[in-house]
C-alpha cells in the first residue's frame, strides 16, 4: 500500500494519510528501501558466486580431460604434433586416500615396467608401471604435509615416496634433476604414452605377468 510522504513543514506530532506519525511513517519507508537495497546485493552476490563456480569447474574439467597437451599456446589431446615434437603435457592423481594431490608438467619421455627385487617389494606385486617426464616440475596440490620418503639405505637412486595415510605411491623428483618418475596407477586419467619395455626381468618373479609383445630387458634400458 502506498503512504504519501509528510509535509516537511509538519510537526512531528501530525499524523499521515493512514494516520501514522509521520516521523514513524519516513522511518518505515527508509527500511523498506533498506531491505529491497540489501535484496538486491545479496542476488548480485548469488551471481557473481555462480559465475565463479562456473569458472572453476570449466578449469577443472580442461585440466583433468584426458591425456591434454599444450603446444605453443594450442591445447590438444595426447599424441598431436608439430613437426614431430611433443610439447609439455599436464598430469593430475592423487593417492589411495586422496589427502595427497598432485599435478606433473612436462614432457612424457619413457613409460616401463620394472620387474626389479626393489620395485616389487615397494608395490607388492610382479612389478611397477613408471612413468618418466623430463624435462618436468613436481607441484603438491594439497597434504604436502603427509608426503613421506623411504630412502633404501644401500641404493644409489632407489626412493619410495607414499602417503602416511593410506601407503600409496607417489611421484618424486630428484633432486638437482629435472626427471619426475610417476607411479602410472596413482594417474585420475590415462598415461599420455602406452608401455615401451620390461627392464630388470633378470630379477622377475617366476608368476609374474607377461606373455605381451613389450622389449624385454635383463636390467636397465639402454
Amino acid at each position: 500500500m502506498f503512504w504519501p510522504l509528510c509535509d516537511d513543514s509538519s510537526a512531528t506530532t501530525e499524523l499521515s494519510a493512514e494516520g501514522l506519525p509521520c516521523s514513524a511513517l519516513r522511518l518505515w519507508r527508509f527500511w523498506r528501501l533498506w531491505r529491497l537495497w540489501r535484496l538486491w546485493r545479496l542476488w548480485r552476490l548469488w551471481r557473481l558466486w555462480r559465475l565463479w563456480r562456473l569458472w572453476r569447474l570449466a578449469r577443472r574439467h580442461l585440466a583433468l580431460s584426458p591425456r591434454r597437451r599444450r603446444l605453443g599456446g594450442v591445447s590438444c589431446r595426447a599424441g598431436c604434433t608439430t613437426g614431430g615434437a611433443v610439447s609439455q603435457i599436464i598430469l593430475m592423481g592423487r593417492c589411495l586416500c586422496g589427502a595427497v594431490k598432485y599435478e606433473v608438467a612436462g614432457e612424457a619421455k619413457r613409460f616401463y615396467h620394472c620387474h626389479c627385487s626393489r620395485c616389487r617389494r615397494a608395490t607388492g606385486t610382479g612389478h611397477a608401471s613408471n612413468l618418466f617426464l623430463q624435462p618436468a616440475t613436481l607441484k603438491w596440490l594439497s597434504g604436502q604435509e603427509h608426503v613421506r620418503t623411504f630412502r633404501v639405505p644401500e641404493a644409489q637412486r632407489f626412493t619410495n615416496q607414499f602417503c602416511e595415510i593410506c601407503g600409496g605411491r607417489l611421484p618424486r623428483q630428484p633432486q638437482h634433476t629435472d626427471t619426475v618418475l610417476i607411479p602410472a596407477g596413482s594417474l585420475d586419467d590415462e598415461a599420455p604414452i602406452r608401455p615401451e619395455s620390461r627392464i630388470f626381468t633378470g630379477s622377475r618373479a617366476s608368476w609374474s605377468c607377461s606373455g605381451d609383445a613389450l622389449p624385454v630387458h635383463e636390467g636397465a634400458p639402454p
